[in-house]
């Protein structure tokens, strides 16, 4: 049986900073020479589609995990079966600025694409190198792209495994931080799904923290109906205060959502003081059409293959980068050519006029042709960001189940685009 006790996880947005590779200004892309990705025991890349039955793990023999359950990927544009190449990789390169009295207890890693929001909530799973202690607080961080700043999760903790494990709707760098145990640590509510036939998330619609300082900024989390691999009934740790909840469940395109549910966590879950506010799930009434108000919107998959390569940048106001890729033959794919005669296909252009910060321009091959492929970098237009004259950016590779991502940062000095890297596929 697997045996799981509560991490206290230390809400907090204005603890720990992040720090991207390759940023600054510069007249061509900055690569780095360093590529997230290290050795293979910390690095893994699975196909999982929008059809793909059960719960899907994605692990690397170092204990990092991706769990995927059924219907977690977004169909295509057109409403068709969604596939999404997921990864992780084991990240040597980011730097983080902890907070005083905060420790960084795990290694990074970049769990991905990074620029997807899924249909519900995934768990990701980083290893503890250490000693568990009742005594401190364990919380996994996502550093949000755009902004640099860690957001906190608070998570499971796995004896078994010795890892923690957290929800969340979207990817970026990941990790773990610990500080000595408080009475303003999070509590717990005890979900229960089991008396119910579908899956269920819970959405948080409304809160108001005992301790502002917590810094929470909502979270959800999914049950399943009793299949294996996924959880129906378990304790999901929250900040102390009151919350408005909406339970959401259906079928990918007849979502339907409860009204709101008040629950109250007014104290700290402590091993010794396991004290849960419960929420039966299972047995409310799912009355009303369409998602829960604040479930984000999902972004649809683009296609991938043997060869897939993204690339994403986070700004709030529009900026236009532009991806080019030359094949071994010598055809270059880019927005004027977005279909080559060996099979390539440019199926995603973020632009002005229809720009989403953080969404990847994407071109890919089912069977590339072997050979070298020089990958190219355009910062086509600023838009309406007239100041804005550079742009970090990450390019994700996807070659024959491998996933490597560089960082590099586009300048408006280059009239045309810049060479970043070259790939071989065999």
């Amino acid at each position: 049986m697997k045996k799981t006790l509560a991490v206290i996880g230390m809400i907090g947005l204005s603890g720990f900073l992040f720090a991207c590779g390759g940023g600054g200004s510069s007249s061509t892309p900055a690569s780095d020479t360093t590529p997230v990705v290290t050795e293979e025991s910390t690095s893994a890349t699975e196909n999982v589609s929008t059809n793909t039955p059960g719960t899907t793990n994605i692990t690397t023999e170092s204990g990092a995990q991706i769990s995927v359950p059924e219907g977690a990927v977004p169909e295509t544009i057109s409403g068709g079966n969604g596939t999404i190449a997921f990864s992780i990789e084991k990240d040597t390169t980011t730097q983080v600025t902890l907070p005083e009295g905060v420790t960084r207890s795990s290694d990074i890693y970049r769990f991905g694409p990074g620029s997807t929001i899924f249909n519900s909530p995934v768990a990701v799973t980083i290893p503890y190198s250490g000693v568990y202690s009742a005594e401190k607080e364990y919380t996994l961080y996502r550093v949000d792209p755009t902004t640099g700043i860690a957001e906190p999760y608070s998570a499971t903790y796995n004896a078994d495994t010795n890892s923690f494990t957290a929800q969340t709707y979207e990817f970026s760098p990941w990790f773990l931080g610990d500080r000595p145990y408080a009475d303003t640590a999070s509590g717990c509510v005890n979900v229960d799904n089991s008396s119910s036939s579908i899956w269920r998330s819970v959405v948080t619609q409304q809160y108001t923290m005992k301790y502002p300082s917590s810094g929470f900024n909502g979270a959800s989390a999914l049950w399943s109906n009793g299949s294996i691999g996924w959880s129906n009934h378990s304790d999901w740790y929250l900040p102390q205060g009151t919350y408005q909840m909406c339970v959401e469940g259906g079928d990918l395109n007849s979502r339907v959502h409860s009204a709101s549910i008040p629950v109250t966590i007014d104290s700290p879950w402590h091993y010794d003081r396991r004290v849960c506010t419960d929420l039966n799930i299972g047995s409310v009434s799912l009355n009303q059409s369409g998602p829960c108000s604040m479930s984000p919107t999902p972004t649809p998959s683009v296609g991938t293959g043997d060869l897939q390569i993204s690339l994403s940048w986070h700004s709030v106001a529009a900026i236009d980068l532009d991806l080019h890729v030359v094949e071994p033959g010598g055809e270059l794919i880019y927005y004027q050519n977005t279909d080559s005669a060996a099979g390539g296909e440019l199926d995603r252009d973020n632009k002005c006029d229809d720009y989403i910060n953080g969404q990847s321009e994407n071109i890919f091959w089912t069977s590339p042709p072997a050979g070298q492929y020089t990958i190219k970098i355009d910062f086509f237009d600023n838009c309406s960001s007239s100041s804005t004259t550079s742009m970090p950016f990450d390019l994700r590779v996807v070659n024959k189940g491998v996933t490597t991502t560089y960082s590099g940062t586009a300048s408006t000095s280059n009239t045309e685009a810049v060479t970043f890297k070259t790939i071989t596929v065999n």
